[in-house]
């Protein structure tokens, strides 16, 4: 972007008014400026609309910028390849989410001539200081926000964008990630227990019994309950960045849950406890129209865990919420459950996910008292 300022010089007797052209190049603070001088203010003014294209023909002006190029040439080569099946549309939908959330931000939208390895650099800085969720990006998602810039990048080169691709060389080194830790029974039931809410102790069961998530069971409004076929209907998610009604994360997400007659039985009683007016079934304290926060949920998990006395950062990494659904599929795991039936419950993409060791873990020693259903779970 161009821009430009007019200032008087008190120390100049001669031609005392500047003119100062700069281009700037996002929020880097880097820019390349020029200056002349002139007698009057009139003159600066009139050259800004007469001779700005022979003070400026030496700079590089940002004809192709990074979001330009991305959104009107790079796009549109993508869609080709998923219509081709050559590029999954998860993959492209993550490319530009990270586009929009990190890189863009971040670099600024800049001339891709000028594109570098010290805006790579910048980027990773800040994805290490930019928190989500209460917690710090791990270097995995990093690596994949860098993984997504990456092909754009290479795209760019190849179309003599940019003459380097600053991608590459990065100096990160995926490490292995921690499992998420999974509570065991005792565990949840304790936390549940310990839950002061109503409203907060249901979605904990819930979430523990039928392994949604946590943006799904915000969503979740009375209609999704069809109590007369015992069957949860998944179809939406809340968006907690935006504070909107969005779709699940993926195609796969879109399911259909049987539930048994305890959460049945506990579904009617907590509706006794929600306003008429409201579509949701976890409704916001100061707004109806909205569900619970994602934020007084962690507190009051957090609050649950002090009254458990079970440590909430004892060793154990990973989202405390989502511990619930890891909880929910590592008991379905531990009976046996059919992977096909289980990953179409849960909405898994991938059978690979459900053979990992990260649903295997912790529950083990409960592993021979495990009932048919996941009903072994108490609700007071």
């Amino acid at each position: 972007m161009v821009k430009y300022n007019i200032s008087k010089q008190k120390k100049r007797t001669i031609s005392p008014w500047r003119l100062r052209i700069y281009l700037d190049e996002g929020i880097l603070n880097k820019s390349r400026q020029k200056t002349k001088f002139f007698n009057t203010k009139a003159e600066a003014k009139n050259f800004i609309y007469n001779g700005m294209e022979d003070l400026i023909k030496n700079i590089d002006m940002p004809k192709d910028t990074l979001s330009s190029i991305y959104k009107k040439e790079y796009l549109p080569h993508r869609d080709m390849l998923v219509e081709r099946g050559e590029l999954r549309q998860r993959s492209l939908t993550t490319e530009k989410g990270h586009f929009n959330n990190y890189i863009l931000p971040v670099v600024g939208d800049i001339q891709l001539a000028t594109l570098s390895r010290k805006h790579v650099a910048k980027l990773i800085d800040y994805c290490k200081a930019k928190k989500r969720h209460g917690s710090f990006l791990t270097t995995k998602s990093i690596i994949n926000i860098i993984k997504s810039l990456s092909p754009f990048c290479k795209w760019c080169r190849k179309h003599e964008y940019i003459n380097t691709h600053p991608t590459e060389d990065h100096g990160l080194k995926e490490t292995k990630i921690k499992k998420t830790w999974c509570p065991t029974v005792h565990e949840v039931n304790l936390l549940i227990d310990n839950t002061e809410r109503p409203r907060d102790k249901f979605m904990f069961f819930l979430m523990a019994s039928t392994g949604i998530d946590t943006h799904e069971a915000q969503a979740l409004q009375k209609n999704d309950f069809d109590i007369m076929h015992g069957v949860l209907n998944i179809n939406k998610g809340w968006d907690n960045e935006n504070h909107v009604m969005g779709r699940t994360k993926t195609e796969y997400r879109d399911r259909k849950i049987n539930l048994d007659q305890a959460i049945i039985k506990t579904y009617i009683d907590h509706l006794k406890e929600v306003p008429e007016e409201t579509e949701f079934v976890f409704p916001a304290d100061n707004n109806m129209n909205k569900p619970v926060g994602y934020s007084v949920l962690n507190d009051a998990l957090k609050k649950a865990y002090t009254r458990a006395n079970i440590h909430w950062n004892d060793g154990r990494a990973g989202n405390q919420l989502h511990a619930l659904r890891h909880f929910a599929i590592s008991l379905y795991t531990q009976k046996k459950m059919d992977l096909v039936k289980l990953k179409e419950l849960v909405g898994h993409s991938k059978l690979s996910t459900l053979t990992q060791d990260t649903y295997t873990h912790n529950i083990t020693e409960e592993r021979d008292k495990l009932p048919k259903t996941n009903s072994l779970l108490t609700f007071k």
